[in-house]
């Protein structure tokens, strides 16, 4: 495994740090991803640049989802789309958390390339410097 991050933009929609998106580049095993990391006062949710919903990791599969929704004609609340994001790793959406958390690094990188009788955990890096 090896994953790399890095922020490539952030928008403040309203000025005053309201209502934030963060644009990531994840490099996960050699696919490039967009991601999105939106922030504002109900919470936080990440996406795929171009692609619409949200994703989540899908604990039983180990995998990562897109899933898009819509209010219907009965108000109820219709699924129009829940997928695998093929190559995106649920360690790359704990990765743009981190970069998110450490806003003044340059690159977080996830490698399971850790010295030998070390955690079989991949190793976090922020800008080279090991991290729990």
């Amino acid at each position: 495994m090896d994953i790399r991050i890095r922020r490539v933009g952030t928008v403040d929609r309203n000025g005053d740090g309201s209502d934030v998106t963060d644009t990531y580049a994840v490099f996960d095993n050699g696919k490039e991803f967009l991601i999105t990391l939106r922030t504002h006062a109900r919470g936080r949710s990440l996406a795929l640049v171009g692609r619409e919903g949200f994703l989540y990791r899908d604990d039983e599969t180990n995998t990562v989802r897109r899933q898009a929704i819509s209010v219907g004609r009965s108000c109820g609340i219709m699924i129009d789309a829940d997928e695998v994001v093929e190559g995106l790793s649920p360690w790359a959406l704990r990765g743009v958390v981190i970069a998110d958390q450490n806003r003044d690094a340059k690159e977080i990188r996830i490698t399971d390339r850790a010295p030998s009788g070390a955690s079989k955990e991949p190793a976090v890096l922020v800008d080279g410097e090991r991290t729990e």
